[in-house]
């Protein structure tokens, strides 16, 4: 069940997350061209990846009062699922991923990053850039293949699917300033055994529910 903890995984912050740690990721690996190693090269990298998500991520579900919701939560009440909801899981259509936008923005810092490295003839530098390459291509194409995955499982469900209806606990909003405009988004919180889970406006059943359908060991929410 923690896979439904992907969908918004940095609770709304996810845009703010991407732009640091493109930020974080070219410096760390200018830091390390002086080096020459390869060694402190991937360890500057792999800490400019993390660094940023892990920080938001360790706050938003570690602090002493989520811990504290998340101990005291029930177990979801399952149930067979009435007819009107497995028509209306069978309708749900498959949502379009992201992930190559986000591929297609994550190249603007990697070819910055690349003008530098062919001036500075850095060959660490270089292998930096490719690395980031791949990394950010595998991340992309990882996502949209699990994703095509899911929701080819899902086409087979049947009668044995159960669900649970599950009320959101807290909301809050989040607002991401872009160029020339703002947008603000709603996210609602709920606490299981399992730990925090944040969903979009999209994955509510109604403005306090929330409908997860189990079958054959995968998860999804049922929309309205």
């Amino acid at each position: 069940m923690w896979k439904l903890k992907l969908s918004h995984l940095f609770g709304g912050y996810g845009y703010y997350v991407l732009i640091a740690t493109m930020m974080i990721v070219p410096m760390s690996t200018l830091f390390s061209i002086g080096h020459e190693s390869v060694f402190d090269l991937l360890f500057c990298m792999i800490l400019g990846l993390i660094l940023p998500g892990g920080i938001v991520y360790l706050f938003q579900n570690f602090m002493p009062d989520v811990r504290e919701k998340v101990h005291t939560a029930g177990d979801p009440d399952w149930r067979h699922l009435e007819p009107y909801e497995y028509d209306e899981l069978l309708a749900q259509q498959m949502k379009k991923s992201p992930a190559l936008k986000y591929l297609l923005i994550a190249q603007i810092p990697i070819i910055l990053l690349g003008f530098f490295m062919m001036a500075s003839d850095s060959s660490s530098g270089i292998l930096g850039l490719f690395i980031m390459e791949a990394i950010a291509a595998t991340v992309a194409v990882s996502h949209i293949l699990i994703v095509g995955l899911v929701w080819a499982k899902w086409e087979n469900v049947d009668g044995s699917a159960e669900i649970a209806e599950i009320a959101i606990e807290d909301t809050y909003n989040v607002t991401i300033h872009y160029k020339h405009h703002k947008e603000t988004k709603s996210y609602y919180v709920f606490y299981l055994p399992s730990g925090r889970y944040v969903v979009g406006a999209e994955q509510l059943y109604t403005d306090s529910t929330v409908k997860i359908v189990r079958w054959a060991g995968s998860y999804i929410y049922l929309r309205s």
